[in-house]
């Protein structure tokens, strides 16, 4: 019983087998109970329990694979010849992008696609994402009324570089960064929720396999969000914010 448990079985485990031994009507009839310890003394004197090779893995892309990763750590295959351990087709890693992007009320701003790789220094923020903010500020449909916007970003090294700030204070805007925005408080900013929904949106079935696929799918999902969404996450700010200072910058439960 021990070898039709476990032998070339993915997964299998002396504490499993032992466990659905036990669970058995032969062990319940004798009202015995069995621990691991004999399972693995018995598996170490055949030849096919001595090693538990894990199962090799080869990358593949695919819809099904990069929502249905197995647990590596428990792919464990009892046998004599490691040949006889089948691949697991996984992918070495999922597809993933990093964008960027800001929202008002009104719309969403353009969203710029960081290159795989790239890291997002000041120099990078200043000339490749600061640009899309002040494109979309000379925006009427976004902000008709310009001085009365308030630019909130968190305090990245990026966002606070002084070369950053020198462009922002050229703005002739309110911004709220370093000094006014709270540090590690990721849910008082509704632009967070807005990346869930996104996320959400843009891993739907089918999923997209490739990552041409992938940045066309992020650019149409962010285009598709509906004004309401937008202004719900706005109007969201306020219940936010006041109990954060209720708490003197502390815990909330928001």
């Amino acid at each position: 019983m021990i070898k039709s448990w476990m032998y070339r079985k993915p997964g299998s485990s002396v504490r499993k087998c032992a466990k659905a031994l036990n669970e058995s009507k032969r062990f319940l009839r004798k009202d015995k109970k069995l621990s691991h310890q004999p399972v693995q003394n018995f598996i170490k004197t055949t030849t096919w329990g001595k090693t538990a090779f894990k199962s090799s893995c080869k990358p593949l892309l695919s819809a099904k694979n990069i929502s249905d990763r197995p647990h590596h750590q428990n792919l464990r295959y009892r046998t004599e010849k490691r040949s006889d351990v089948p691949p697991t087709l996984i992918p070495k890693k999922g597809l993933k992008l990093m964008v960027a992007g800001g929202f008002s009320s009104r719309g969403v701003t353009d969203l710029h696609i960081v290159p795989a790789g790239q890291t997002v220094t000041g120099n990078y923020y200043r000339t490749q994402i600061l640009p899309i903010y002040s494109k979309a500020l000379d925006t009427k449909v976004l902000f008709p009324k310009k001085k009365l916007v308030t630019f909130q970003q968190d305090g990245a090294p990026a966002h606070t570089a002084n070369a950053t700030m020198h462009i922002l204070d050229g703005w002739d805007i309110t911004i709220w960064g370093k000094g006014v925005w709270p540090g590690n408080s990721p849910d008082l900013n509704p632009i967070e929720n807005l990346w869930s929904i996104l996320k959400d949106s843009v891993y739907e079935d089918p999923k997209p396999t490739t990552k041409d696929a992938l940045i066309q799918r992020f650019k149409k999902s962010w285009k598709s969000i509906s004004k309401t969404t937008l202004e719900n996450l706005a109007h969201s700010f306020k219940k936010r914010i006041e109990p954060m200072m209720k708490a003197n910058g502390g815990h909330t439960t928001y």
